[in-house]
């Protein structure tokens, strides 16, 4: 018997098999203004929940940058050393402890750490794809990065395969690309595929508060040293506007944000590390020495929803606030949910990913669900 996962657990569970079904597309929306349609701006909060299945919780959006630590006086004297650049990287190749990288940073703007508007819209359209399976072997969006295989039991990708059941076995076939055709789904209708401008366009949010936390931990892969937003951070001044939707629409990128037909929201995952338990063996501060943390869980709010309205030439704004807010946001979303078929969230209505994974995670990353039906 095989093993999966680095050898950590055996290939004792039933994989499903991948089922090919047919994207349903049709004709692109018109981007024009109109008056019966939305066009506006949300406004924008994020949370960094704080504890998620009884670990703090992280938030690590990384930047692809990584902080340099070095040995100012030796990196001069293997310069002064050195007759050419050649000779110079040999020296600091045989001596690393004087050039070495630390911790994996965030993404950041002028020195300050940031939600990256193109990581939220990322964000939801990956939620929205894996939230869609078929119905009668249709399906309401395309998969723009799913992989055609089943990873091995016990990996980080096993997890992520158990968590998006059944909506992950499905085959969908190509990508919508509107250089090639005039038809898209719906998903890709909103947010943009080759050929097609997005309708939605999502700004970056601003840490408000909490601080970085640099961390050393431990995982399946070995030991990271890495940046990360500490429990309870706070993020806001984010904002998402759109043009010519309908409120199923909106309401579908509200359930990608994990709105709720109540109005409200559940945590959702983003950022790197979200389906691992970690132990961190190090950090600054060092009150999180030793302790098993997750990352990822975080929850957004809608502040405040400005809408452009038209009436016999002339535009006006009407801002939506408080206890009226929170009855449009759930109209949108029961609306989404009655007019897309095949949303988990219309028979899961409070389905949260953050949350479901820990019941994988408890159960060793071993379970499948689909695989028990």
């Amino acid at each position: 018997m095989g093993r999966g996962g680095g050898g950590r657990w055996p290939w004792a569970v039933a994989v499903p098999r991948l089922k090919r079904v047919r994207v349903d597309r049709g004709p692109f929306s018109d981007r024009l203004l109109s008056r019966e349609r939305l066009t506006g701006t949300l406004s924008l909060s994020c949370e960094v929940v704080r504890e998620i299945c009884g670990l703090d919780n992280f938030l690590h959006i990384g930047s692809g940058a990584a902080e340099l630590v070095y040995d100012r006086e030796r990196i001069r004297k293997l310069v002064r050393a050195s007759r050419n650049i050649q000779e110079l990287i040999r020296h600091i190749s045989n001596n690393p402890d004087v050039l070495k990288v630390e911790h994996l940073d965030v993404v950041k703007y002028a020195g300050e750490p940031y939600i990256p508007g193109t990581s939220l819209k990322g964000m939801v359209r990956a939620r929205l794809e894996l939230s869609f399976s078929a119905v009668n072997n249709t399906v309401k969006a395309c998969f723009t990065r799913a992989s055609q295989s089943i990873p091995a039991p016990g990996t980080p990708d096993w997890v992520h395969f158990s968590l998006w059941q059944p909506a992950i076995l499905e085959l969908r076939g190509r990508i919508c690309d509107l250089t090639k055709g005039r038809r898209a789904c719906v998903v890709c209708d909103l947010l943009g595929a080759p050929g097609l401008a997005s309708r939605v366009y999502f700004g970056n949010l601003r840490r408000e508060s909490g601080e970085l936390v640099r961390l050393e931990v431990r995982y399946h892969r070995g030991v990271e040293k890495l940046l990360a937003m500490e429990p309870g951070s706070r993020f806001t001044e984010g904002e998402m506007a759109f043009r010519s939707l309908s409120e199923a629409e909106l309401g579908l990128l509200l359930v990608g944000m994990g709105f709720t037909d109540q109005g409200d929201s559940v945590p959702v995952l983003m950022g790197k590390n979200k389906y691992e338990v970690m132990r961190v063996i190090d950090s600054d501060p060092p009150k999180w020495r030793g302790k098993k943390v997750r990352f990822g869980a975080v929850r957004f709010h809608v502040e405040g929803l400005r809408l452009l309205e038209i009436s016999e030439g002339e535009l006006s704004l009407r801002s939506l606030e408080g206890e009226e807010l929170k009855k449009f946001i759930a109209s949108c979303v029961k609306k989404a949910l009655n007019e897309f078929p095949g949303l988990r969230q219309a028979k899961e209505p409070r389905f949260s990913e953050a949350e479901e994974l820990c019941k994988i995670l408890a159960g060793g990353g071993r379970s499948c669900p689909a695989s028990n039906s």
